[in-house]
């Protein structure tokens, strides 16, 4: 049952980025209008979504009697990156692509599919630990996951590139919680209706991406089966050596497996997009793992299973 729960989600985003591959085909939009919308969803959207999400999900005690979880959820895509420098080599990936490739290797599309996939596997119950896991996760994806993309060194110059919109809302949003502070109920709704955006306009913005590529010109075969490789199979594999040795529930380290195991993260695209670094790739990333996933997950479930 659940197997036809998860064919039916990716499914959901494979139409949504048809639209968008249709909206170039039919020349409604073209690549000049590319960087306003990655501007839109990185600056506007995606802030209003993290800032609603915290808000509304979070609470005080949540986050101080659960910390382990965001850590998970910032070492499995750590120790994955050591991994994918090591596959990088491997695989002779071209320079001007390297930091995409880590990008597109280490961080899972927690948002769209992690909460609906572990409801269709374990119930509502699930749910905590998702949302706890996706904050450590998210967390780094917007400070080492922006740093990896702008490809410069460590300092206080280079620091205000980690000082992004969806970064300050995180930690906005975190504080408000930990301190009580209670936030008129049309500025939240405001915000929800925003951030219900992001993540349609970003799976179109995937299949826009799509409708200027030629595979064959790209040549990054090996580099996308590369990063597919690490993304789908190693990723999940380190998730269960972690929770093999940390003293969790069986049910946690089922969803942590599970949340390692998803393919790429949406907003890799929109990110190199905004900092023009080879947006294109990523987005072949992104649809990639997200087709192969099709083939990938149900291997990790039945080893999920085992738990």
């Amino acid at each position: 049952m659940y197997i036809f729960k998860i064919a039916e989600i990716l499914g959901e985003i494979f139409i949504i980025i048809a639209l968008g591959f249709f909206t170039v085909k039919k020349s409604i939009v073209d690549e000049s209008h590319f960087k306003m919308i990655a501007d839109l969803i990185i600056l506007i959207t995606t802030p209003a979504l993290i800032f609603y999400s915290m808000y509304s999900t979070y609470s005080p005690d949540l986050l101080k009697t659960n910390y382990f979880i965001p850590l998970i959820g910032i070492l499995v895509p750590l120790l994955t990156f050591v991994v994918s420098i090591f596959a990088l080599k491997a695989f002779h990936v071209p320079v001007d692509k390297q930091s995409v490739f880590y990008v597109i290797s280490i961080f899972s599309n927690t948002t769209f599919l992690g909460i609906p996939v572990n409801m269709a596997l374990f119930g509502q119950k699930s749910i905590l630990t998702v949302i706890l896991y996706d904050l450590g996760h998210t967390t780094l994806f917007w400070t080492f996951g922006i740093w990896l993309l702008t490809n410069e060194r460590v300092s206080v110059k280079n620091l205000k590139n980690l000082v992004n919109p969806p970064m300050v809302s995180l930690f906005i949003a975190i504080a408000i919680v930990l301190i009580g502070i209670k936030i008129p109920v049309f500025i939240v709704k405001t915000a929800q209706m925003v951030g219900n955006i992001t993540v349609p306009l970003a799976m179109m913005f995937i299949g826009m991406n799509m409708a200027y590529i030629n595979v064959k010109e790209e040549k990054v075969g090996g580099s996308i089966a590369a990063a597919a490789l690490v993304k789908l199979i190693v990723s999940p594999l380190i998730a269960i050596a972690m929770v093999s040795i940390i003293p969790l529930t069986a049910e946690i380290k089922r969803i942590v497996i599970l949340e390692a195991a998803l393919p790429t993260m949406l907003s890799s695209a929109i990110v190199a997009k905004q900092y023009s670094k080879n947006y294109r790739f990523a987005s072949m990333g992104v649809l990639a793992t997200t087709t192969i996933c099709f083939v990938s997950l149900p291997l990790i479930l039945y080893i999920v299973s085992l738990y």
